[in-house]
């Protein structure tokens, strides 16, 4: 399960289903590829008076959000230990797609009216801690935290404050040795 939230946002968290694929390089060196979803529905339905009429205006977005980390995962701990601390680093794409509609009447009749899917790209350099703890010889249970710092758009992003560049995400879930 994943967690999203940017660091300067007034939005509440939002939640969904992770699954990850890793590959053990060598012992304390894992690299690991993730993929996922989070969703959001906005309905927003607002009226006001103008010189020209009422206005009634109706919104509809539904966000679709894909996040993808490629993280190095190194381990910071000895494996005799049941618990273990990692430090992940990497590059993560986020990819945003939204379905909106739009509505706006005055007077009773249509005055504008939108409907459209647009997808937006943001690359990021990704890094944090992972916590685990080893239930089974296959089964870990894992908590990554990660900042994730927006490198899209350089070197004219640099001119905003890096609190806009920046989002973190928590990943709790369990991992799944195939081979021991």
């Amino acid at each position: 399960m994943q967690t999203g939230q940017p660091f300067n946002s007034y939005s509440g968290s939002r939640f969904g289903p992770a699954l990850t694929l890793g590959v053990q390089l060598k012992p304390g060196l894992a690299l690991e590829l993730s993929n996922a979803y989070t969703w959001r529905h906005d309905v927003y339905h607002g009226s006001y008076n103008t010189s020209s009429g009422a206005v009634v205006e109706d919104n509809d977005s539904r966000l679709h959000t894909f996040t993808i980390p490629v993280l190095v995962r190194i381990g910071l701990t000895k494996a005799a230990n049941p618990w273990h601390v990692d430090a992940l680093a990497g590059a993560t794409v986020f990819v945003y797609v939204t379905n909106r509609h739009y509505l706006q009447t005055t007077q009773g009749k249509t005055t504008r009216s939108e409907n459209g899917t647009s997808v937006e790209h943001q690359a990021s350099l990704s890094f944090g801690p992972s916590v685990r703890y080893t239930l089974t010889p296959q089964v870990d249970l894992v908590v990554d935290a990660l900042a994730n710092l927006s490198i899209s758009g350089l070197p004219y992003s640099l001119a905003g404050p890096l609190s806009g560049r920046l989002s973190s995400h928590i990943l709790a879930g369990l991992h799944y040795r195939l081979k021991k």
